[in-house]
């Protein structure tokens, strides 16, 4: 009987033992895992060290949904959204934030999945209203489709918490614009254009995109010169083909218009 009893003993130990030798494994590899983290995201200087170090962070720590997601930020600006996308569900998972949220929001966005990404965009407004970022982002998507009514809703939120914010003008310009009214579209972006503070960091658009919607309101009244004033200033900032198409067409309506 005495030795039924210590092996019962024995056995407990021994199965104590182990788990605390599996809890002390589990802690050490999580231990690994962040301080992989930590080395990717602060002493990364080569270029793809730091992917490689969030990658070797995922192996100590599968679990770790905060390494996924700056993970999948690397595939984003890789222009890889179906990764990104992939990588950054993984991580919602076991990590959740604002920031987790408005980033898979952008990538359904990029990836031109309009439903999914106001879907995401209006689960953070409805978890965190006070977020500037995901309202912005949804009335740019309501201006996109003709939504003026819920764009200008959105804004008329964004107005209450904070008054004379610029990114609400400029997306008040965006939605006049598309509803055929540029003069005044003209007006709040001249506004914005002297407001433009050297700190954009806060901003959701560039002086690049002010421009652009500049010599797009002034091409809808067909003042061709200031147009083509407007993008070049647009150009200077950025040397994108979007731009250089439509300063191709500003040059071809105004040649038709002169020949008329």
């Amino acid at each position: 009987m005495k030795d039924i009893m210590l092996a019962r003993k024995y056995f407990i130990f021994l199965l104590f033992s182990v788990c605390a030798l599996f809890l002390e494994w589990l802690a050490a590899a999580k231990t690994a895992g962040l301080i992989a983290q930590r080395q990717a995201l602060f002493f990364s200087r080569e270029k793809g060290d730091t992917f490689k170090k969030l990658s070797l962070s995922l192996k100590f720590d599968k679990d770790n949904g905060q390494t996924a997601l700056y993970r999948a930020g690397i595939f984003m600006k890789n222009n890889d959204y179906v990764k990104a996308r992939e990588e950054s569900l993984g991580g919602l998972r076991t990590f959740v934030s604002v920031d987790a949220y408005n980033q898979i929001a952008s990538i359904e966005t990029n990836l031109d999945n309009m439903k999914e990404a106001k879907e995401w965009f209006e689960r953070v407004t409805r978890l965190y209203p006070e977020e500037e970022g995901a309202r912005l982002r949804l009335a740019a998507i309501a201006i996109m489709q003709k939504n003026f009514e819920e764009s200008s809703r959105h804004l008329s939120a964004l107005e209450n918490a904070r008054s004379e914010n610029p990114n609400v003008f400029y997306y008040r310009g965006m939605t006049l614009l598309e509803e055929g009214r540029a003069q005044e579209a003209l007006e709040i972006f001249h506004v914005l254009e002297r407001l433009h503070s050297a700190d954009s960091s806060k901003l959701f658009y560039k002086r690049d995109n002010l421009y652009h919607q500049m010599a797009l309101a002034e091409a809808a009244m067909q003042r061709w010169a200031q147009a083509e004033a407007h993008l070049k200033k647009a150009l200077a900032l950025k040397k994108s083909d979007s731009y250089r198409k439509l300063f191709e067409l500003i040059n071809e309506m105004k040649s038709k218009s002169e020949e008329k």
